[in-house]
């Protein structure tokens, strides 16, 4: 794209100095009709040709203004993506905390379970345990 701007402010350019040449020759009456003819054309191009150079430039313009704004909204998502990260990290670490304590507690049922069967082993309950266990 660079390339072909360059190449139309060059050809732009080109076209601007023959013109000034040209004038000069029919300020001094040295040129004809094929001549100023001619002129006119190099004339028209030049017109043509600054016209799209100016509507490139606006293009280019236009394109960098969207490029900013899409570097805008990146960095919003990046960052918004950093936050539920760092959120993410700390739930985690918070559902570890509660499956840990969760544990201990279930453990600590269980071990009060099996002393409770124990005192009702050694209490004679044994029967009624096993008769329950067995309905369940």
């Amino acid at each position: 794209m660079a390339s072909k701007k360059r190449r139309t402010e060059l050809r732009v350019r080109y076209l601007s100095v023959h013109i000034r040449v040209a004038l000069g020759m029919a300020a001094a009456g040295k040129l004809g009709f094929r001549e100023a003819a001619e002129m006119e054309e190099l004339r028209r191009k030049n017109s043509e040709l600054e016209r799209e150079a100016a509507e490139a430039r606006e293009r280019e313009e236009e394109t960098l203004r969207e490029l900013e704004r899409t570097r805008e909204r990146l960095r919003a998502v990046e960052e918004a993506e950093e936050r539920l990260s760092v959120e993410l990290g700390e739930l985690e670490a918070e559902a570890v905390a509660q499956a840990r304590a969760y544990h201990l507690r279930i453990k600590a049922l269980s071990d009060q379970l099996g002393i409770a069967h124990d005192i009702l082993t050694s209490a004679g309950c044994h029967h009624n345990l096993v008769t329950l266990n067995k309905s369940n």
